[in-house]
């Protein structure tokens, strides 16, 4: 199921009624690591901020003593990501130059320390036609369950300030007649 959509409005069709839209589906980023013993590790970037590093608190682990605790960020910037070293002993580099901070809009080949990565971005699916059809009915059926669930939140809200001006009311009252 697509869970995102981005829609663009193509327009009304000449000498016809009929609008067209196409739909861009997110494009999915990864980075594929190459550890010494031969072993890939593939990651779908899909977070708006990736940390990346030795220490096991990072979204990306890399057990290798050439990486830095704290090594290198990744921040979604649209559709890209922002790659920026986080002041590592053995850098963070691109394509054989050290960096310290780019803007990821293609494949690279990124080195952490001693580790060698490969960036990849995905273009972007364009989906038009009986496709289009369908992705128009999933994103129906999400935007209807999205209201709902809006609602929902909303009573429950109201039904939260409800108990919250009892509980203040309560309280009042215990503070009146404790006074008296």
């Amino acid at each position: 199921m697509i869970k995102t959509a981005i829609i663009h409005w193509d327009g009304v069709e000449k000498n016809s009624r009929r609008i067209t839209f196409r739909y861009f589906l997110p494009q999915m980023s990864k980075l594929i690591i190459q550890m010494p013993n031969g072993e890939q590790l593939a990651h779908e970037l899909s977070q708006p901020v990736i940390t990346i590093g030795r220490h096991e608190s990072n979204t990306i682990v890399i057990a290798d003593s050439s990486v830095s605790s704290q090594h290198a960020s990744l921040t979604r910037v649209g559709s890209h990501y922002r790659l920026k070293d986080l002041g590592s002993t053995n850098k963070t580099w691109i394509n054989g130059v050290a960096v310290g901070e780019v803007l990821l809009d293609g494949s690279y080949a990124i080195r952490f320390g001693l580790i060698e990565t490969v960036y990849e971005e995905e273009t972007a699916a364009v989906v038009t036609g009986a496709d289009a059809e369908e992705v128009q009915r999933q994103l129906a059926a999400l935007t209807a369950e999205r209201d709902a669930a809006l609602t929902e939140a909303a009573a429950v809200q109201e039904k939260l300030a409800e108990e919250q001006k009892k509980v203040l009311a309560l309280t009042m009252q215990q503070k009146t007649s404790q006074e008296q």
